[in-house]
Formats: structure tokens, sequence, C-alpha cells
């Protein structure tokens, strides 16, 4: 298992997915919306819209530094 699919093993076990693509996952943890990229980026994320606009803007882009 390669590390992006443990890692979202690990957010689908403890926390409430909301949605999900194959380069990033949105989810609550707790009363937080978070949307994390593969890429390594992290967002605040409020609503589907917003997720999809991250996954068009961010999806794809190297966010290491």
């Amino acid at each position: 298992m390669n590390h992006w699919a443990a890692h979202l093993a690990l957010i689908k076990r403890v926390c409430d997915v909301q949605a999900e693509t194959a380069d990033a996952i949105w989810y609550l943890d707790g009363d937080a919306g978070i949307c994390e990229m593969r890429n390594g980026a992290l967002f605040s994320c409020s609503d589907l819209n917003e997720f999809n606009e991250l996954c068009e803007m961010f999806s794809g882009e190297d966010m290491t530094e």
C-alpha cells in the first residue's frame, strides 16, 4: 500500500469523509472541514462546491517545499 492509500485509510477510519477523488479527499474532523490533496496541500473546506474548486485549482501541482 502506498503512502497516499495508507493515509486515506486512516482518514476514513477516524473522520467523516464527505467526498473523494483520485487526488483529493474532503472530510470532517470534529467541526472542521478539511480538504487534503495528494500533492501535500491542505485547505479548510466547508462544502462540496469549495472542494471541487480546490481540486480544479490545485490538483496536480507540487505543493511541497
